[in-house]
């Protein structure tokens, strides 16, 4: 479809005059915002940029469950750029950086991930869930620094945490001990 200038001049009254419920849109039908979003770049409208964000989030949301972390990170970064306010596509930035870094395996940026998920956690800090996985990556550096695993899955269990996370931090935490424990007796 070609949009000639008086297309857009028209577009931008109706917008402008009526009262447009974007969050009704970015729930019922986001390709419709998104696509407002292109055709009109000087939308001033803030409940207009909330309702992008809320698009992009939810987006970037979906491929962090699906582990498409590109993706995700794409969504994530537009909504920040929309406003560098918005915490959840801030921990979420956060979050699926350090989830990239930390399935790469490589030792050398799990470091990075960790530092990533502290970073997370200051954002929300009674969220338990980025020290879940500041434990796992201490697991994964090197599997015999106990303390630090154990001290992240206790930080992980005193705080927030979903009702499944909570077990699988339980989980790894009662492997974690039985592992130091095996490796303390091993040298006894």
């Amino acid at each position: 479809m070609r949009v000639n200038g008086y297309s857009v001049i028209a577009i931008t009254l109706v917008l402008s005059c009526a009262t447009t419920n974007y969050k009704e849109i970015a729930l019922t039908n986001p390709e419709n915002l998104i696509k407002m979003q292109d055709s009109l770049k000087n939308i001033t409208d803030p409940k207009f940029n909330e309702a992008l964000i809320m698009v992009f989030n939810s987006r970037g949301l979906k491929a962090m469950e699906k582990q498409n972390y590109n993706e995700a990170l794409k969504y994530f970064h537009k909504s920040q750029k929309l406003s560098q306010s918005d915490s959840v596509s801030k921990y979420s930035l956060l979050m699926t950086s350090a989830f990239q870094k930390f399935s790469s395996g490589k030792k050398e940026v799990l470091w990075d991930a960790i530092q990533s998920f502290y970073k997370a956690s200051n954002i929300y800090p009674l969220n338990g869930e980025p020290y879940y996985y500041i434990g796992e990556t201490y697991l994964k550096l090197g599997d015999k620094d106990f303390d630090l695993i154990i001290d992240s899955y206790d930080k992980a269990l005193s705080l927030n945490l979903t009702e499944s996370l909570e077990q699988k931090v339980k989980i790894s935490k009662k492997e974690a001990l039985r592992r130091r424990d095996l490796l303390k007796n091993f040298w006894e």
